[in-house]
């Protein structure tokens, strides 16, 4: 799973982009990553990122969890 810190033309701050993995995008739908806010500068994004991908991961690893409960292989 890849980020990147990015920038929306008329849009203020800076983001974090996050690629969802495969069976996300399977199961959602919707696009091929997730936005976050990061910040208003991009040393203050660079610095929040680690922190925003790690709570994307959890929630997606609590939700993958979830699922296997649901639908034993």
């Amino acid at each position: 799973m890849g980020s990147r810190i990015v920038q929306f033309k008329g849009r203020d701050g800076f983001y974090v982009e996050v690629h969802k993995p495969l069976w996300l995008r399977q199961l959602r739908g919707g696009g091929n990553s997730v936005r976050r806010k990061a910040g208003a500068t991009k040393a203050e994004a660079t610095r929040k990122a680690p922190q925003i991908v790690a709570e994307l991961q959890k929630e997606w690893d609590h939700l993958q969890h979830q699922l296997e409960e649901q639908h034993p292989l």
